[in-house]
């Protein structure tokens, strides 16, 4: 696990129609993202250490002090935010996944990536992003 980011962020303007947002698929990237975006966005971060066991790749997150340090960062994320969703997908591979999502009023730039062989996350990172110029 990497530090996940600052409490900054550049804010985002109204959030866009659910119709105009990307799908996520029924692959296990995918369902580690929507399981990230409901802790963060609808539970406040709330999250306990059956569900980390669950989502993350035991080779990964060693030890009491790695474990409190995701929780810690999982509750500070979700804190402040009511919602979270995928604005777009830069890169979507079947392991690695970087992409943009609005959490509360924030849009961040998410890099996700799983361990082949659990095929849960090994590495997570989020940092504060603007919305590009069209």
């Amino acid at each position: 696990m990497t530090p996940a980011g600052d409490a900054t962020s550049a804010a985002v303007p109204a959030p866009q129609p659910p119709s105009a947002r990307p799908a996520l698929d029924d692959t296990p990237l995918h369902r580690h993202l929507q399981w990230l975006l409901d802790v963060v966005g609808r539970r406040r971060g709330i999250v306990d250490t059956a569900e980390i066991d669950e989502h993350w790749d035991a080779g990964s997150a060693h030890g009491p002090v790695t474990i409190k340090l995701l929780l810690d960062e999982l509750r500070g994320w979700g804190t402040t935010s009511s919602s979270a969703y995928v604005d777009d997908i830069e890169v979507d591979d079947p392991t690695f996944l970087r992409a943009h999502c609005i959490v509360g009023d924030r849009r961040w730039l998410v890099t996700l990536s799983l361990e082949p062989s659990s095929m849960k996350i090994d590495f997570l990172q989020k940092k504060p992003a603007t919305r590009p110029s069209r």
